[in-house]
């Protein structure tokens, strides 16, 4: 039996089992963030990052962020993409809302091309619900487990 897969399945099952406990709000859009090209690091990594909110009605918002991953990192990842449901308590969420830190379970593993689960909570009095997963690809070696905390902010337009 093969350790890495093996071990992605456990921790994916433990992600998900908190995704659905944490399932509460509306639907009211995507987010998708591109990854800079990151070496993974052993203990601590913080990924900068340029993300996309989609919302269900109106218009694209742009948001920088800053993933800050605690735990075990080994490898290196060349690229990689999240995409994350957001949900927040009802459809009127404004321009800017998801600025804010966010944080909750992380766990993925990756060997050529995988793909990770990450359920995250926070924004504005911790309102906004980044879930059920997210959608990670990555190319390289990775794996990873721990707790991770995602900061956003809204980019500004001069």
């Amino acid at each position: 039996m093969n350790v890495i897969p093996a071990l992605a399945l456990l921790v994916a099952s433990v992600a998900l089992t908190g995704a659905a406990k944490a399932e509460v709000g509306v639907n009211v859009g995507l987010l998708s963030c591109d990854l800079s090209q990151g070496i993974g690091l052993i203990l601590e990594e913080k990924q900068e990052m340029t993300c996309t909110f989609t919302p269900s009605s109106g218009a694209a918002q742009t948001y920088t962020g800053v993933v800050h991953e605690y735990g075990l990192e080994l490898g290196d990842v060349e690229s990689g993409q999240m995409t994350w449901t957001v949900l927040a308590p009802n459809t009127g969420v404004a321009a800017g809302a998801l600025a804010g830190t966010y944080a909750g379970a992380e766990a993925d593993a990756a060997l050529g091309l995988g793909a990770g689960a990450n359920v995250l909570v926070g924004g504005g009095g911790r309102s906004i619900t980044l879930q059920p997963l997210s959608v990670e690809t990555e190319k390289g070696t990775a794996l990873s487990a721990g707790v991770e905390m995602l900061e956003l902010t809204a980019a500004t337009t001069n």
